[in-house]
């Protein structure tokens, strides 16, 4: 399963399936999820940024942390430093992860209901895996 904006332009489109594939690979064999990342080409201010971890294949590495819309100096650290990738919001996750989200969505439920609450959310139908 995967979120991602409406409003990117991504070339080259061969490029940018392989990469999915990959990640939806990753996410499903280590029930993880996974983003994309876009390699800096200037020290934006305009966008988040992620900061690498531990490198766990080539071209994937943990997330050590989100950062949100740096000031210009922090932008130009991240850039000088190598480390950083602007944060596209592109997730990947397997759908094991949208079945435990219903789950905690309906206990959540159940617990407001016991408690003589109503709930305010409703939990989707599980994915068929």
């Amino acid at each position: 399963m995967a979120v991602m904006a409406a409003d990117h332009v991504i070339t080259p489109m061969e490029a940018f399936q392989a990469d999915m594939v990959r990640a939806m690979d990753f996410a499903a064999q280590n029930d993880a999820i996974v983003t994309l990342g876009i390699k800096p080409a200037e020290a934006a201010t305009g966008y988040g940024y992620i900061q690498l971890g531990d490198e766990k294949e080539p071209a994937l590495h943990e997330v050590s942390a989100f950062k949100e819309k740096p000031d210009k100096p922090t932008a130009e650290r991240f850039l000088a430093d190598g480390g950083y990738l602007w944060n596209s919001g592109i997730f990947i996750w397997p759908s094991v992860a949208v079945n435990f989200i219903s789950f905690i969505l309906e206990l959540v439920g159940a617990i407001m209901a016991f408690n003589g609450k109503k709930a305010l959310m409703s939990a989707p139908e599980p994915a068929k895996v």
